[in-house]
């Protein structure tokens, strides 16, 4: 048998969110473990991004951060 996360934590569904636990025992999501985010509703690879900007010739290196906006 493979030892996965899920055969490990069998009763923990793994959902792809950061959370921390506080000392009361409740969980606050932290944000995405992916390299994911969600613009305007749509879901948008930060790689993709990335790898476009650095077609362009004065492009050496690139990094994109998403920022919450609330």
């Amino acid at each position: 048998m493979i030892d996965t996360y899920f055969s490990t934590y069998s009763n923990i569904y793994f959902t792809g969110d950061g959370a921390k636990r506080d000392e009361d025992g409740y969980f606050w999501i932290t944000g995405r473990v992916d390299d994911v985010l969600n613009v305007s509703g749509h879901r948008l690879g930060t790689a993709e991004v990335e790898s476009a900007l650095v077609l362009h010739p004065v492009v050496a290196e690139a990094a994109v951060v998403g920022l919450s906006i609330q």
